[in-house]
């Protein structure tokens, strides 16, 4: 499991990509201001596909975790 396999990643890449930040809050302004264009029902279908891989994960059978 990995960022990019999700939605909200690609898409805040892709508006900052680029751009040069002069310190963390910088940056912390612009994600922001991006994740409050994006709309509620995308952002919340991005992070259930997260959890539901991350329970995959969690939830997997020793057997295909050892082989």
């Amino acid at each position: 499991m990995s960022p990019p396999d999700y939605f909200l990643f690609p898409k805040l890449k892709m508006k900052l990509k680029r751009l040069h930040f002069v310190n963390v809050a910088e940056i912390q302004e612009n994600v922001t201001d991006e994740l409050k264009k994006v709309q509620k029902e995308e952002l919340s279908t991005a992070f259930q596909k997260m959890y539901d891989g991350a329970k995959a994960c969690i939830y997997m059978p020793m057997e295909l975790i050892l082989n």
